[in-house]
């Protein structure tokens, strides 16, 4: 006995020892059997009647035992009588056929459950127990692997029947088929449901199968929907929970299309709607979804699948708010704007009121970015966009274009007065300084307003209004103005005169006149005035208000300044060559804002004066008493190293800006210029003879000097002597000339 087996041959008593020998062969054997069985055996050589299957009501043994033996002989399935240890005592020629074993040979000699797979073995054993256990005649079934002939493995489905106490057989009679081929189908299959199963258990989407018939009922969900919507497939199957589920905004829509998705529809169900979570948030999901129909086209079930589009969502919203705002303000941009105010103009023909665009631009703002840097700019405009929010009602539109312009729409107007109130709001709003990082800075709103009713069609004309009219706010220095078609021609004159600069600042068109800076004590010439003007190739000379103004707000005015400042220090420096006189000639230049809100000023000074050979201390610059408080009060950096170059500074058009005490004490300036509007009336006008005489105390009370701007006569230019005032020019002295005609 072989370890494994003993408790099992221990409870089986051998049975007899008689047997038919069924396996026939070339030995003939024919072991332990019954001469009376062999005698019948003899007797009897066919089927009797001839006919398909024996008569056993009349066949003799002989024709039985025949007939039997033909049956066992030709079945595809293997008959075996095994002894109870495991001995084989028969097998069929199936035997031989299936597992390739010689059954002369094996019969006797082999112990078939020593080629039963180990795996197997135990399996086996306990069903042999339990059919002994049973007693009397008991038929068990098994599958296991059993060795071929060349060492594989093939899977039997086997049936034994115990005969133990059967004279005859004294053994069990074993029925084998071979299974391979079904069991390796049922391993694919088995693998392909895994395979399946984790698919539809591992993709992030929650599959789904209903039956057509019963819509009370479902047979699967994937377990995704936990996930998704915090419901387990139980709780989603078992209390129907989607209809209730879908968002209120989406549920008339999809309820309409699943009903009609199952009253036969053709087309797959498609669908992007939403669906309450357990938790109350709202997830965002794709359905589709197919009838499955049998071989006759009837409907069998639904299936479908949902994925989570929370996240695609979220950032196609993003997205879209994105290309429809500005990142910096989260204001409306154009696109956003337009859209608007088209919708704006459509609901004018409906309800006959008007609508208002107020374009905006902010002068001072590029002085802020350009001295103080792009951060700090953001941040102005960030804040003005605050500022401007306060000033409108919520249903009205203010958006960003770019740069330091913004717009407003605003809607259902029922008089343009409420346009023109909406912008005085804003301008004084704008007006009041802004503080960012510890200083304050100033800026001022030019505004531009455009009226539109159901007679405009086209948004981008009203735009284009508005624009025109901010210019024109710009231009005459007002905070606004409402649009008039007469704006056009000032617009289009505008941008031929911009066209035009750019042209005379690549040929050099621009030519300097110098007007001298008298002084009152000595007589002498002290200095000159550069002053800019055009030479235009059709309109001849241009004075600075024609062009100057233009060349500021389109940034022309910095190449142009340079150009006006080198010239002017050349000349400065021929003249003092030319000339012994002590102390030498100074120059004096007039800076725009723009010039003055460049961060490389100073590096530009240096320079030029490096070029020309001229001393620092020979320059000075002029600044108007506006620009200088806005912009150099801010920047003491780049003061501090212009002063350390010598260069001095002077304010222009001293007592038409802020005129403060304040500010002249704070202000490192070197000298003041009285505006000719103080000194045409010097002598007449008690008032501004006595403003004068002030301003000339208070500047020597700062040790500032003091110069006289537009003196025409002489009885100015004496009283001007006798207050004290140091320097004079004017046409009483000399009117601008061009280089050629100043003398030595």
């Amino acid at each position: 006995m072989r370890s494994g087996r003993e408790g099992l041959q221990g409870s089986l008593s051998p049975g007899p020892s008689g047997i038919l020998d069924y396996g026939g062969g070339a030995s003939g054997r024919e072991r332990n059997v019954n001469p009376s069985d062999r005698d019948r055996n003899d007797r009897g050589n066919g089927t009797p009647h001839g006919g398909d299957e024996p008569r056993h009501d009349n066949a003799t043994p002989g024709e039985v035992d025949r007939w039997l033996r033909s049956v066992v002989e030709n079945s595809s399935e293997i008959v075996k009588i095994v002894d109870p240890d495991g001995t084989l005592r028969y097998a069929s020629p199936a035997f031989e056929r299936v597992l390739g074993y010689d059954s002369e040979v094996a019969i006797g000699t082999m112990n078939v459950l020593d080629y039963v797979h180990p795996d197997d073995l135990r399996h086996v054993l306990e069903e042999t127990e339990k059919a002994l256990s049973e007693g009397g005649i008991t038929t068990n079934k098994a599958e296991y692997r059993f060795r071929h002939q060349d060492g594989s493995w093939r899977w039997m489905e086997s049936v034994g029947t115990y005969l133990l106490g059967d004279p005859h057989v004294g053994g069990v009679v074993v029925t084998s088929r071979d299974v391979t081929e079904r069991k390796k189908a049922e391993e694919k299959l088995r693998q392909a449901e895994r395979r399946y199963r984790t698919l539809v258990e591992q993709i992030p989407a929650v599959t789904y199968i209903d039956p057509v018939d019963d819509p009370e009922t479902s047979l699967y969900t994937g377990p995704h929907i936990e996930q998704m919507l915090g419901y387990t497939p139980q709780e989603w199957q078992n209390e129907k929970l989607w209809p209730k589920c879908l968002h209120p905004d989406d549920r008339e829509r999809i309820l309409a299309a699943d009903e009609r998705f199952e009253a036969g529809g053709s087309e797959p169900f498609r669908e992007e709607y939403r669906l309450m979570a357990k938790d109350g948030s709202v997830v965002w999901v794709r359905e589709e979804a197919v009838v499955v129909r049998d071989e006759a086209g009837e409907p069998l079930y639904w299936q479908g699948v949902f994925y989570d589009l929370t996240e695609r969502k979220v950032l196609e919203e993003r997205l879209h708010y994105q290309a429809v705002h500005d990142p910096l303000t989260e204001l409306p941009n154009r696109r956003l704007f337009m859209d608007r105010l088209g919708q704006a103009l459509r609901r004018t023909m409906r309800w006959h009121h008007q609508v208002a665009v107020l374009f905006m631009d902010l002068d001072g703002f590029k002085v802020v970015n350009d001295s103080l840097g792009h951060e700090v700019g953001d941040l102005l405009l960030t804040v003005v966009a605050q500022r401007l929010r306060r000033c409108l009602r919520p249903e009205d539109t203010l958006a960003r274009f770019g740069g330091d312009e913004f717009v407003v729409l605003i809607d259902a107007l029922d008089d343009p007065v409420q346009a023109v109130q909406v912008a005085e709001r804003i301008a004084e709003e704008i007006r009041r300084p802004f503080l960012i990082e510890a200083r304050d800075l100033y800026v001022i709103a030019s505004i531009g307003i455009s009226l539109g009713d159901a007679r405009t069609h086209d948004p981008d004309d009203l735009l284009r209004e508005a624009d025109t009219a901010m210019y024109r706010a710009k231009d005459e220095g007002g905070d606004f103005r409402v649009f008039n078609p007469a704006m056009y021609e000032r617009a289009f004159t505008r941008l031929e005169v911009e066209n035009d600069l750019r042209r005379a600042i690549e040929q050099e068109e621009f030519v300097i006149h110098y007007q001298p800076v008298v002084d009152l004590h000595t007589g002498e010439r002290w200095g000159m005035e550069a002053l800019v003007r055009w030479d235009h190739p059709e309109r001849g000379l241009l004075g600075p208000s024609e062009f100057v103004p233009v060349a500021e707000q389109s940034g022309l005015v910095i190449p142009m300044g340079e150009q006006i400042l080198r010239e002017a220090c050349f000349r400065a420096k021929e003249w003092q060559e030319e000339s012994s006189r002590t102390p030498p000639l100074v120059m004096s230049v007039n800076l725009s804002a723009s010039q003055l809100s460049r961060l490389d000023l100073a590096d530009t000074v240096e320079r030029v004066l490096g070029e020309t050979g001229l001393e620092g201390s020979s320059l000075i610059l002029d600044i108007t008493e506006t620009v200088y408080v806005k912009v150099l009060a801010g920047n003491t950096a780049m003061l501090d190293r212009l002063r350390g170059l010598g260069v001095r500074f002077s304010i222009d058009d001293f007592g038409t800006g802020y005129s403060s005490l304040s500010y002249l004490k704070r202000l490192p300036a070197d000298a003041l210029k009285i505006d000719r509007s103080f000194i045409m009336d010097l002598g007449k006008d008690v008032e501004d003879t006595a403003v004068v005489r002030m301003i000339i105390e208070l500047a020597h009370t700062l040790s500032l000097e003091v110069i006289a701007e537009g003196v025409e006569t002489e009885e100015q230019a004496a009283l001007l002597k006798e207050m004290n005032c140091d320097f004079a020019q004017g046409y009483y002295f000399s009117k601008p000339l061009p280089p050629e005609a100043v003398s030595g």
